[in-house]
């Protein structure tokens, strides 16, 4: 028995380790990128495109990868999967040194998310598959909700970390970090202790389609589990754009107003463009984590009954606050103040970053509690299509209509939307 524990207890740290590590690096190089478009362009539409195909060819692979994560060793996939990560993102860090067109990095840069995307549709149901397996199942809330706020708790100090790098040193110094924690990451799943059971040749025998069919079916049939997957989706069709892209070129656009802080030091710290906006996205990323950290402890004690009100009517709240602040600002360019917004933005983060908090854990431990082990790749695989799928034409549609300088009526849409949503649950029991 404390040998059993000793080992649970080694597998949850190594899982903890290697995931925390290579969400260090993953934070910062997407701090480190998206800040690298914005500046070369103000066409938010570049940096969507690169985003959407990572997404995309994600949701295309995870068709697939579900089959592939059930028939082989989750380890090993965890672990040559981020050593591929290493190595793509040299790639970036080459292609950003190098004297091409814009236009053509653009290309590169999507080329090379399509093969990331097909990185994390092994890595991600792999990661939540191989968890009820190593350790004890009623250990699994406690687990996700440990692993959920120390990610949250990283990625919050891993955007400052990076804020504080693309100002000093530049964005080529976060991606070449990025990549050096996907190596550690590689090296630390190596050591899990996990005994892969394989397959009996009756089973081995069954064509691979009729095992992802049989992955669908077994999805579709658990009614309950594919609910909150939906609501997943709706959640990121709206949170996707508005917090990795569409708030950034807000941003832009203030950025150009005639503005004073009240503090001369504030003043002397934003002097030229990539500080505003490396601040203000840094803040936006601190609320979210903060809010992410405080919803993983609340998630312990939240029911099934209230979970839709934290998933829709929190977000619905955020979102409102951004669109009625930049609204009254666009008509009053007097009430702008870098405190003020500061407040405001962190303020709408937190309250989206608590909701996904108390969402993730509460959903992904029913998922693993629920979910058969034999079917639980091919599940988080197809989970993470049917909630995936929405972010890329959230970020393709939002993005298009901020390209034209339409930027607070979105966030009005989307808290309306979610406002409307919840409502209609209340009502109707519809979600």
């Amino acid at each position: 028995m404390q040998i059993q524990k000793r080992t649970e207890k080694r597998n949850l740290f190594l899982i903890y380790f290697g995931t925390i590590t290579s969400l260090i690096g993953d934070e910062i190089g997407s701090v480190a990128i998206s800040i690298w478009v914005a500046l070369q362009t103000d066409n938010p539409i570049n940096f969507a495109l690169v985003y959407s195909a990572a997404k995309f060819s994600r949701i295309v692979f995870s068709l697939f990868s579900g089959s592939i994560v059930d028939s082989f060793n989750k380890k090993k996939i965890l672990y040559l999967s981020d050593s591929a990560q290493f190595v793509l993102n040299i790639f970036i860090l080459f292609l950003i040194l190098l004297n091409l067109d814009f236009k053509l990095k653009v290309f590169l840069f999507c080329l090379i998310s399509v093969l990331q995307g097909f990185c994390l549709s092994t890595f991600k149901p792999s990661s939540r598959a191989i968890l009820p397996e190593i350790i004890n199942k009623e250990n699994l809330k406690k687990a996700n909700s440990v692993l959920e706020m120390s990610k949250s708790l990283i990625s919050m100090l891993a955007v400052i970390f990076a804020a504080g790098l693309v100002m000093l040193l530049g964005c080529e110094v976060c991606i070449l970090i990025n990549a050096i924690t996907f190596f550690i990451s590689a090296l630390s799943e190596i050591f899990i202790r996990y005994d892969f059971k394989k397959k009996d040749e009756q089973k081995k025998a069954e064509s691979k389609l009729k095992k992802i069919f049989d992955g669908y079916r077994y999805v579709l049939s658990e009614k309950e589990l594919l609910r909150f997957a939906l609501l997943a989706s709706c959640l990121n069709f709206f949170c996707t754009p508005i917090f990795s892209n569409i708030l950034t070129y807000q941003f832009k656009t203030v950025f150009m107003f005639n503005w004073q802080s009240a503090f001369s030091v504030i003043n002397k710290f934003l002097k030229d463009e990539k500080s505003f906006l490396t601040l203000l996205s840094t803040i936006v990323f601190f609320g979210l984590g903060i809010g992410n950290i405080l919803g993983s402890l609340a998630s312990r004690k939240v029911s099934g009954k209230n979970i839709k009100f934290f998933a829709l009517v929190l977000p619905a709240f955020s979102f409102l606050i951004l669109g009625f602040y930049f609204w009254f600002l666009k008509e009053n360019n007097f009430l702008f103040n870098v405190i003020l917004l500061g407040g405001i933005i962190s303020s709408s983060a937190l309250l989206a970053g608590f909701s996904m908090g108390v969402f993730n854990v509460y959903v992904t431990s029913l998922y693993q509690k629920k979910v058969q082990p034999e079917f639980s790749g091919r599940f988080f695989a197809f989970n993470t299509v049917l909630i995936q799928i929405s972010s890329p034409i959230g970020m393709l549609i939002g993005s298009s209509i901020a390209a034209i300088g339409i930027f607070y009526p979105v966030f009005l849409f989307a808290g309306g939307i979610l406002f409307f949503s919840y409502i209609v649950y209340c009502r109707f029991y519809f979600i």
